[in-house]
């Protein structure tokens, strides 16, 4: 994620970075003539989607109750589409040379420092929602046999299979990282900790690695890229797992390991290439990036929808059976073996 362009005047008579690349003076100084449509026409057209893909998703949302029960899903994911696409547009129009209101500069880097803890925490609860629907562990929460009070019973095996991190303690270890992912985002968009601006939030992982490290300066742009870097190895490491339940644990069996939960791999791996780009293309890239990463997570929620789905109806068909074989059994007369008074007690009779 990235911030416009401005003069360099006001970038220098600013109190915070507000909407600014790099000042005209500067060394990794964008060529305006170049790239100027290019980016506005990729800028509008990634805003859009945002919008429509913030659209779908809130439908979605609202379609399926098990999706609608979760705030990460029906209000978080879709808010930080709807801001990735303001964010988005109001690239396009600074590209345009379309005055920016300043207090429209300051809302867009609240709003941008809410993306990336959002898109983390949608992952971890499309994730949760994806194993829970088989009661399948994951993110080193094993299901073992439980806590014996006799310790004679419990075996080496059941002690290799017990917890490693109960569920309710990794529920707030997430909230936390999703917190300290939020107070690096508001920090690398205010400069809380460098007061004078430079190329962080404006370029890549490529900068650092091709040129020389400066102290003040690499460090600053380390920093900038933390709180993306930081999800967007989470989303590769969540959209490892689901690929795995998809391929393994889904209701719906699919023939190969290329099936539609590999979706969100490819797109938290795109995103991640996106954060590498230099000053010129680093905004457009991360952006289309996340883009990429918010589509694909869209066509998964549609999957793990359909898994919820079929093991619902699965369940209800055995609830169904055990009733009925339950009222055959209740209304089944016992067997008696009365013996006829009458009747002999051999088949023959002996004379």
């Amino acid at each position: 994620m990235a911030s416009p362009t401005m003069s360099s005047d006001s970038f220098m008579l600013s109190t915070h970075r507000e909407l600014t690349f790099i000042g005209d003076d500067d060394f990794y100084k964008k060529d305006t003539e170049v790239y100027q449509v290019e980016q506005i026409v990729g800028f509008g057209v990634i805003a859009l989607a945002f919008f429509v893909t913030c659209y779908l998703t809130n439908r979605l949302s609202r379609e399926t109750r098990e999706l609608y029960e979760w705030n990460a899903i029906r209000l978080i994911l879709p808010a930080a589409m709807f801001f990735m696409g303001l964010e988005s547009m109001t690239l396009a129009m600074d590209y345009a040379h379309i005055n920016i209101w300043r207090q429209w500069a300051v809302a867009i880097y609240m709003f941008e420092s809410m993306c990336a803890p959002g898109i983390f925490m949608a992952t971890f609860v499309a994730t949760f929602l994806s194993y829970r629907t088989r009661s399948i562990p994951f993110c080193m929460v094993y299901r073992g046999p439980g806590r014996s009070t006799n310790s004679r019973s419990t075996t080496p095996d059941d002690e290799d299979r017990q917890t490693l991190i109960r569920p309710a303690t990794m529920v707030v270890m997430m909230r936390v990282f999703t917190v300290a992912i939020l107070m690096l985002s508001f920090g690398v968009n205010f400069d809380v900790v460098w007061d004078k601006p430079d190329l962080a939030g404006r370029t890549g992982w490529m900068t650092i690695l091709t040129e020389p490290w400066q102290e003040d300066s690499s460090a600053h742009v380390v920093y900038s890229l933390l709180p993306m870097g930081m999800t967007s190895l989470s989303c590769l490491y969540f959209s490892a797992l689901l690929w795995r339940y998809g391929s393994e644990f889904s209701m719906i069996v699919y023939p190969s390991s290329i099936n539609p939960w590999i979706y969100t791999l490819v797109g938290s791996i795109i995103m991640f290439i996106g954060q590498f780009p230099g000053p010129d293309w680093f905004p457009l890239a991360s952006n289309a990036g996340i883009l990429v990463y918010l589509v694909t997570m869209l066509r998964l929620l549609h999957e793990v929808r359909k898994d919820i789905l079929q093991a619902g109806d699965l369940g209800e068909f055995l609830h169904a059976l055990g009733s009925e074989n339950a009222s055959n059994m209740v209304s089944e007369p016992a067997s008696t073996n009365k013996e006829d008074p009458e009747s002999p007690s051999t088949p023959y009779q002996i004379t």
